[in-house]
């Protein structure tokens, strides 16, 4: 597709790729929405929220979609899914967890060339074969009980995690924005959820990574008993 003037047989062919496209976004999307749920699941965890990551939400009925950007119509593309094995969504306590993951599909559509404006999908610096499709993995885990309420607290006010490479060693950390948590991440890519191998592997990771970081979480708790102990 280019900007040249349009025919009736370039416009024909221009509407077969974009309904091709649509069907290849639906099937893409119905492989790869049951690969995730089913690694969190696997992991004792249940559907917390999704969001957009890029982009706005598409219009609600009562909005005006035509003063709205043509991307917050491709929410799913880059997009985050959350999932916890929380006690109370009002208080966070040790042994709680979410994991996310942040899955985009397009890393070509930058997120700062787009603070100037609503691109042209046809004019992005970055060519589709340059680009990748990635899915961040992300784990959080409480090192103290506390009065804390896990979206509006933990999940808005923390921070994402440094994501490692696949096969690099585990890192996790406290959450730099201050929030009681600790937290480790990785990236991949989307190719890994697409196979049934692929999504063992991926599940395996997840879970030695989870098992890590809550383990990391319980010796910060330990260490902060102790100095109270010897404080008081």
């Amino acid at each position: 597709m280019n900007n040249s003037p349009l025919t009736p047989e370039t416009q024909d062919e221009l509407l077969i790729q974009i309904r091709t496209a649509h069907r290849l976004l639906a099937a893409y999307y119905q492989r790869l929405l049951p690969s995730i749920e089913k690694i969190a699941n696997q992991l004792g965890s249940d559907f917390y929220f999704w969001e957009p990551r890029k982009f706005a939400r598409p219009a609600s009925r009562n909005s005006n979609p035509f003063s709205k950007w043509a991307w917050d119509m491709l929410p799913a593309m880059s997009a985050i899914y959350v999932f916890k094995n929380i006690n109370n969504e009002s208080s966070i306590t040790i042994d709680d967890f979410l994991i996310s993951f942040y899955v985009d599909s397009d890393t070509g559509v930058d997120e700062e060339e787009m603070k100037r404006g609503e691109m042209d999908g046809l004019a992005l610096s970055i060519p589709v074969t340059q680009a990748q499709s990635m899915v961040k993995i992300g784990i959080y885990t409480p090192f103290k009980n506390e009065n804390l309420h896990w979206h509006s607290s933990i999940w808005c006010q923390g921070a994402f995690p440094d994501y490692q490479a696949f096969d690099a060693a585990h890192n996790s950390a406290k959450d730099i924005n201050g929030q009681p948590i600790v937290s480790s991440g990785f990236e991949v890519s989307v190719s890994q959820l697409m196979t049934e191998d692929g999504i063992q592997q991926l599940t395996a990771k997840v879970e030695q990574c989870l098992a890590r970081t809550i383990l990391h979480a319980k010796s910060i708790a330990t260490v902060d008993v102790t100095l109270r102990t010897h404080l008081s």
